[in-house]
């Protein structure tokens, strides 16, 4: 079994066979960072994901959901039956990052991510995206090959090292994060790209500045023009030194680098979720030879683990899936190229119809199948110009005797404060930044409503006066240049509510 060809334009590269072993370092990762993203929506589980939260499913009916769409959370309403479904989740996450059962689970994790993202897009960030397609086209390669319980455990298959599989899967997650560069790349063409206040502007987002951030933009607002365009530069370079780094390693290592501590950069700087750790990930999936020689003589074994599954564990557990089945050479081979190769030009299509307008944009019934699929994206962080209005927001209440409270300090702190003096993330952040867009305006009646529930509940609980109705304000400020004034803050006025 021998590695397909190098280079990307040539048949073996996508039909042919390629190392595995960057395949199961990714899973390994993915699956960590699926654990940890049930983890971290647990913690407002009912807030995000329930009928008694900010957003219940008779608001998803009233039209705020998109038209074609999956979610299994539809079906549950309850704490209880989302807090099963998270459990189910979680034994599936663990299940690929050890790399058992890795299709089975990989497709849970998948129905997972799919599953929470459209059942409330308001919290949802540049990471989920990225999470549900890489897991998406993960479904399609052999990702329990190695490094996997599977592969430990299976006495049949052949265990050739370096291990080698159909390559097709695997090719679409590396197009996946060239398509993702791409894109974010080209659309930056605003005026403050171009005039190199775009760093600048992108830090004073209040939801998401660090302290770093925020020490930049007082003392080092100079630097802004050259780490704009030196930004910029670096993402238009990415895809294809990617590509070029197929023909020379050493740039791709360079570019790996490189990009890796851009990503690292905004991670110190900017709370925007999982989104600049996930990015370094990806970069595994080009892994060069020496390095995944490198990582094999580090890489445990845990010899104890497999012989408990190869005793007790197989006698209450399900037996371990094949740890490879070899497509290359097969009709199927080539039909899962085709398949994924339709929907991935759907995608471009859409892409770049979205970055210009003027381009046309795939047939409808089309692009509706490759929504249901959940593999719609939106690549164009802070593109075309990174343009905020950010800030903190109140809700001040009336109580039935006519006392002004402080609502979100009761209902939702989160919402009202980041936590952690922002230096950890909350999708409360992200939500935040949502409903106060225009066209998210029909958010704001639900996040009322589950605001008067939660703190009458409070009151009842503790004997105190009902609340009769609450306002909530968007205390806004607009990003500007160094080199203009601070923009004042705006008071806005974005609903009034009347408790039941």
């Amino acid at each position: 079994m021998k590695e397909s060809s190098p280079v990307p334009t040539s048949r073996e590269f996508w039909l042919g066979y390629a190392d595995l072993r960057p395949l199961g370092v990714f899973r390994i990762l993915l699956g960590l960072v699926t654990l940890w993203d049930i983890f971290r929506r647990s913690e407002f589980l009912t807030a995000w994901h329930t009928d008694l939260g900010v957003l219940p499913r008779a608001a998803l009916v009233e039209g705020i959901a998109r038209p074609w769409r999956l979610s299994l959370l539809d079906m549950m309403g309850t704490p209880g039956m989302v807090t099963t479904f998270f459990v189910i989740a979680a034994i599936a996450a663990l299940g690929l990052t050890l790399g058992y059962r890795t299709r089975l689970c990989t497709m849970l994790c998948w129905l997972f991510v799919v599953s929470a993202t459209e059942r409330n897009l308001g919290v949802t960030d540049s990471s989920d995206t990225l999470h549900r397609v890489l897991l998406f086209w993960m479904m399609f390669a052999p990702a329990g090959a190695v490094y996997s319980l599977d592969r430990a455990l299976d006495d049949v298959g052949t265990k050739s090292w370096p291990p080698m599989g159909s390559a097709v899967g695997f090719r679409f997650m590396q197009l996946q994060v060239l398509v993702l560069y791409t894109v974010t790349s080209i659309t930056k063409g605003g005026i403050h790209w171009l005039d190199g206040s775009a760093v600048y502007r992108a830090l004073q987002v209040w939801d998401f500045a660090r302290p770093t951030a925020t020490f930049f933009v007082d003392n080092l607002g100079f630097l802004s023009v050259p780490m704009t365009w030196s930004s910029l530069a670096l993402e238009l370079c990415v895809a294809p030194a990617l590509v070029l780094g197929f023909y020379r390693v050493k740039l791709r290592r360079i570019i790996i680098v490189a990009a890796t501590l851009f990503h690292l950069g905004i991670e110190t700087m900017l709370n925007v979720g999982m989104f600049s750790l996930m990015m370094p990930m990806t970069y595994t999936l080009f892994l060069w030879p020496q390095a995944l020689d490198w990582l094999d003589s580090k890489r445990p074994t845990f010899p104890r683990l497999v012989a408990w599954f190869r005793t007790t564990g197989q006698k209450i557990l399900p037996d371990p899936a094949p740890h490879h089945v070899d497509w290359v050479g097969t009709p199927r081979n080539t039909r899962v190229l085709a398949g994924l190769g339709v929907l991935m030009a759907i995608i471009i299509g859409d892409q770049f119809h979205e970055a210009n307008p003027k381009i046309p944009r795939p047939p409808e019934p089309l692009v509706a199948v490759m929504e249901s699929m959940s593999l719609w994206q939106n690549w164009r962080m802070f593109a075309p110009n990174p343009v905020f209005d950010s800030g903190p927001w109140t809700a001040d209440g009336v109580l039935a005797d006519g006392l002004r409270v402080d609502v979100l300090a009761v209902a939702a702190p989160e919402f009202g404060v980041p936590p952690g003096g922002r230096w950890v993330y909350s999708r409360w952040n992200k939500y935040r930044l949502h409903v106060a867009q225009q066209n998210q305006s029909g958010y704001l009646p639900w996040l009322a409503r589950y605001l008067c529930a939660q703190y009458n509940s409070d009151a009842r609980a503790k004997g105190r006066t009902k609340l009769e109705s609450l306002e909530l304000v968007f205390h806004s400020r607009r990003s500007h240049a160094p080199w203009e004034p601070e923009n004042p803050i705006m008071d806005r006025v974005m609903h009034r509510q009347r408790c039941p």
